[in-house]
């Protein structure tokens, strides 16, 4: 976690301090120039799941699930690392204050600030979630394929709609990344570094 906020915040005085500025431009106008309406449609329906369609909707779902099932443990830590990652990413927002791309008309519309994205802060937060529960199971290494897969989908949608520049992406999973981590170690350290047992998911 502490690596991770360390990133985060070298990866943050890099793109404010210019250095992002080219590299987030070339991207930007390589995914605008495989655009069409296939690919629209789908990024649009990617981004909506990736926010109020899907991640939401699953992470509070996720949350009564757990608390039906009596893990309060495992219910506190979605809680936490889900409304916490949300409130995290407004306030980050709120401090940077970094204006989105103007680069082309936005395929969706936003109001709120750029920097780091909250699509790909919150789809990555919930997935390390997913992760990080289903770690003990023999579930784990299809649950990493498909949840890793879903971040990166999401994240990509983003600068592909014109709304995010690509460093505002990678802001987002470091951040996310660094929250979640650090939430775990807080809830696991009074269990010898395991959160749920290994029953509770297998």
């Amino acid at each position: 976690a502490g690596l991770l906020l360390l990133a985060f915040i070298g990866h943050a005085t890099a793109v404010f301090c210019g250095g992002w500025q080219g590299a987030d431009a070339r991207v930007m106008w390589w995914l605008h120039a495989q655009a069409g309406p296939g690919l629209d449609r789908f990024n649009l329906l990617i981004s909506a799941v990736g926010h109020e369609w899907g991640v939401i909707p699953v992470g509070v779902l996720l949350v009564l699930g757990l608390v039906l099932l009596r893990k309060w443990r495992c219910s506190l830590f979605v809680l936490l690392a889900t409304a916490g990652s949300g409130l995290l990413n407004r306030t980050a927002k709120e401090l940077f204050s970094r204006e989105r791309p103007q680069l082309w008309p936005h395929l969706s519309q936003e109001t709120t600030w750029s920097f780091p994205s909250g699509h790909a802060m919150g789809s990555s937060t919930l997935m390390l979630v997913l992760i990080l529960l289903a770690w003990p199971t023999r579930w784990r290494y299809p649950v990493m394929l498909l949840a890793l897969s879903f971040a990166v989908l999401v994240g990509v949608s983003r600068p592909y709609l014109g709304v995010h520049w690509p460093s505002d992406i990678l802001a987002g999973w470091l951040l996310a990344a660094a929250w979640v981590f650090a939430v775990f170690a807080c809830m696991t350290c009074q269990r010898g570094g395991e959160l749920c047992r290994r029953t509770d998911f297998s």
